[in-house]
């Protein structure tokens, strides 16, 4: 008797277990539809409020989206695509009558900035903005992640990019996925880039004239062609970045890390180099002429005359007096006018292999 006055009173502790924990499953469950209900509503006021007429009720839209890409994972891609829109419809450059602001309106720097929310780390979330032929003129942009995002022909002429400490540090390009963010033909005259990390990102025939780059990552960027003319790169990493028929006169590199960089045939005419690192740097063909080479590191650099079409080559402009103010070994590659000159040959001979 007793034994299935135990059994019974082991049933009922189960039963009320197994009901408790159903109740609760159905609380939480009506829990998580209220809150998706909630979601859906914000959602929705959110988006209309971008289409007002009010720049206060529009920033207001922004704002909201903001919270609910914080507030909800499953939402997260679907705000930065409807930013993404709205940017490209409101920062189209001014008509060319020259009536209209010559920046984009506030909201479009609220709007890229709700990007700072992102994943950290390139490529974490797998997005790729679409922010192509945009008009970003002086726009602040501190510690935006643009990683992956498709800039091409955008307009970002004095936009500040500079890098941040985390948790907002400016992040365009992505080595690790071999995606990068496409900024080819964008203008970025005068563009504030310090310390931005653009490894890897596409900037063929972008205009960074006197850009600030200043201790910018930029390793294994594509900037060949580029027009670079008195861009400030002291510090900048470069390795292995492609440079080839770039133009930089008169850009400052100095201490910059140039490291197994290509800069075939681009023009260095003017631009002060002194102590960057070039070891192992392709020049075959670059104009140097007026180059302060003060304290560069040459060695295993090759400087050697760029062959062109059939028997004829692109001479590699650089005088013995600049030579001989940069670090030489055995290891350069010298055009013979060079490496046969007497006070060449006893610079590297003095040096040996480094």
């Amino acid at each position: 008797m007793e034994r299935a006055v135990t059994v019974l009173a082991a049933m009922a502790t189960l039963a009320v277990a197994s009901f408790t924990w159903v109740s609760l499953n159905q609380v939480d469950r009506e829990q998580e539809l209220t809150r998706d209900a909630q979601i859906t509503d914000r959602y929705n006021t959110a988006v209309g409020n971008l289409g007002n007429g009010s720049p206060d009720i529009r920033l207001g839209g922004i704002y909201a989206l903001q919270r609910i890409m914080l507030d909800s994972r499953r939402d997260y891609p679907t705000v930065i695509d409807v930013l993404s829109a709205y940017v490209r419809a409101h920062a189209t450059p001014p008509r060319t009558s020259g009536t209209g602001p010559r920046r984009p309106p506030n909201d479009v720097g609220a709007a890229l900035r709700v990007f700072r929310n992102r994943d950290a780390g390139w490529g974490s979330d797998g997005l790729m903005p679409d922010l192509a032929g945009t008009y970003l003129r002086g726009v602040n942009l501190q510690g935006v992640n643009l990683t992956n995002a498709d800039l091409t022909r955008a307009d970002l002429t004095g936009a500040d990019l500079r890098g941040e400490e985390a948790p907002h540090r400016t992040e365009v390009g992505d080595m690790e996925r071999l995606r990068t963010t496409d900024l080819t033909e964008a203008k970025l005259y005068g563009a504030n880039l310090t310390g931005a990390d653009l490894r890897g990102t596409e900037l063929h025939d972008a205009d960074l004239r006197n850009a600030r780059l200043h201790h910018a990552n930029l390793q294994g960027t594509k900037l060949h062609e580029a027009r670079m003319t008195g861009a400030d790169l002291r510090g900048a990493y470069l390795g292995s970045a492609r440079l080839s028929g770039t133009r930089l006169e008169k850009a400052v590199f100095t201490e910059a890390n140039l490291a197994d960089a290509d800069l075939r045939q681009a023009l260095l005419n003017g631009a002060d180099l002194s102590g960057a690192g070039l070891r192992r740097a392709k020049l075959r063909g670059a104009d140097l002429r007026g180059a302060k080479l003060a304290g560069a590191d040459l060695r295993g650099a090759d400087l050697r005359d760029a062959p062109t079409h059939g028997t004829s080559m692109d001479r590699t402009d650089i005088d013995v007096p600049a030579l001989l103010q940069a670090r030489l070994d055995r290891t350069v590659k010298l055009p013979a006018r060079l490496a046969d000159d007497p006070r060449v040959r006893k610079a590297v001979e003095s040096a040996g292999d480094g």
